[in-house]
This record gives structure tokens, sequence and C-alpha cells, in this order.
């Protein structure tokens, strides 16, 4: 795994609408998935239940190269839905 990582910041809403911008940002910065990737959500103002699937995509590509992906500055909008669809173990962690 390489020792570097990659943070990604994302803003405003990350809904149906948005989720293809967001999932092309993603790829074109994070082309090494042996790296760690970090989205930082702290200025995300609404998501939807394609966000999550984005997020879980994130997650599981990381962890099929060795790396892994972590949530920062989690809003509690997104801990809440994360809850709502029973997928907050999977994607919340200690970071």
């Amino acid at each position: 795994m390489s020792d570097k990582s990659v943070e990604i910041t994302l803003n405003g809403e990350c809904t149906i609408y948005e989720v293809a911008e967001w999932q092309n940002k993603i790829i074109e910065k994070w082309s090494d998935y042996s790296q760690t990737l970090s989205l930082n959500l702290a200025e995300v103002s609404d998501i939807d239940a394609c966000f999550v699937q984005l997020l879980l995509s994130c997650k599981k590509t990381a962890h099929a190269h060795g790396a892994q992906c972590h949530l920062l500055n989690s809003p509690e909008i997104l801990n809440d839905r994360l809850k709502n669809m029973h997928v907050a173990e999977i994607l919340q962690d200690d970071h």
C-alpha cells in the first residue's frame, strides 16, 4: 500500500443530480487505488441513497486494493441516513 493519501472535499448537495459529477471527481483525483482515500464531508448540505451508494463503492474499491477509505467530518444528516439505511457500521470508522 502506498504511504500517500488523497483527500477530496465534497460540498453542497450530494444527491442523484450531482452523484455522477462527484464520481468523476473522485476517479480523477484518486487514480492510484492503493492510496488511502479521505473524503471530507464537512460542507455537504444534503445527501440521498445514490450518494451513499457512491460512498459504499469507494469503500469497496479501497478494500479490494488493500487501502482504506475514510469519511471525515461527516455531517449529522449523513450519519442519520447511514443509520437509517443500516450501513453505518460499514462506512463509519474511528477516523
